[in-house]
């Protein structure tokens, strides 16, 4: 039973990987649906979100996005925070201010 352990932690870790791509996965099909809405001029769907949920399932890509050289550190307050937005616009908003920060830190 040697390395059995070692076996079921990498399937694991593999099952957690494949969540991740799921993740971006729809992030990036509701990302297209907005700049597709966006090109046709179609109207924006604002409801009310939960911004602090939607910050905590795009921080693995705002970390790959700020890459290795950057140290992005998050503060996360103990209640949601709602806001009336469209959830692909804050999305593309948290997006937007790392690549920015990131480019005008290496200037």
């Amino acid at each position: 039973m040697q390395g059995g352990g070692v076996k079921q932690t990498s399937q694991q870790d593999a099952a957690a990987d494949l969540l991740q791509v799921e993740a971006a996965a729809m992030r990036g099909a509701e990302l297209t649906r907005q700049l597709l809405s966006f090109a046709r001029r179609q109207i924006i769907e604002p409801r009310a979100i939960d911004s602090l949920a939607r910050l905590q399932s795009v921080k693995p890509l705002l970390v790959r996005l700020a890459g290795p050289e950057v140290k992005l550190e998050f503060a996360w307050p103990k209640a949601p925070i709602f806001v009336f937005m469209d959830p692909v616009q804050l999305e593309m908003l948290l997006i937007n201010l790392v690549v920015n920060a990131k480019d005008a830190m290496t200037r």
